[in-house]
């Protein structure tokens, strides 16, 4: 099992393209809050996005944000 927490985007790319070469299942993780609830995923590897995080667009006019996929809801 390999677990894997990638600094950027390009370090994500290249972990999912050597997962797909691999043929083997990834599971994906933010910051794991809600990993307990449902089904155990079974996954030979996981990628963790902790170290993506922030909110890279927000306009509360319209009521939109965009946030990485590590960003804690508080």
């Amino acid at each position: 099992m390999t677990d894997a927490a990638p600094a950027n985007e390009q370090q994500v790319a290249e972990f999912l393209r050597w997962a797909l070469g691999e043929e083997a299942p990834v599971e994906l993780i933010g910051n794991g809050t809600k990993r307990r609830l449902g089904a155990r995923v079974q996954a030979a590897h996981t990628l963790s996005m902790r170290a993506l995080s922030g909110i890279t667009l927000y306009e509360p006019e319209e009521l939109v944000l965009r946030a990485l996929p590590g960003t804690p809801i508080a």
